[in-house]
């Protein structure tokens, strides 16, 4: 009975979509980004751009289930880069937990790195912290948005 408790408590249900149109857990929400194709977050030598974000398939925000997300990489003229490693942790701060797994790596195509499919299984806030490694160094961005139950 405890563990069920403790799942209902962290959104123990199923994964799916959400169709939420009422806003309730994001109205009063303040530090989550506006999403838009082409947001961007910048580190001292490059700069992540989101360029494609879909939910199971569908183009879209952030949202409970599957997502996937294609980034462009690129340095501070503005030149497509070819990082050593990109990575993503979706982590939801105010809960103390991410995804599973923790870490999604991506994978090259046409110069764009796609990430995912991560599992939002949760409604709330949640940090996407990206991390590209160029020269053996790391530096990192972190989007956030937040997600209807």
């Amino acid at each position: 009975m405890l563990a069920g408790l403790c799942l209902a408590g962290c959104g123990g249900e199923t994964s799916t979509p959400s169709q939420s149109s009422t806003g309730i857990l994001c109205a009063n929400e303040t530090r989550a980004d506006t999403f838009r194709v082409g947001l961007e977050k910048s580190a001292s030598a490059w700069t992540a751009r989101l360029q494609d974000s879909q939910v199971e398939g569908l183009f879209g925000p952030p949202d409970r289930g599957f997502n996937t997300w294609a980034l462009e990489i690129v340095d501070v003229s503005g030149a497509p880069m070819s990082p050593e490693e990109v990575k993503l942790k979706p982590w939801m701060p105010d809960h103390g937990h991410g995804t599973t797994p923790l870490v999604h790596y991506g994978v090259e195509e046409g110069g764009q790195y796609t990430l995912g499919p991560f599992d939002l299984h949760m409604g709330g806030f949640w940090e996407f912290t990206v991390t590209v490694t160029t020269g053996g160094a790391e530096e990192q961005v972190k989007f956030g948005f937040c997600v209807e139950g």
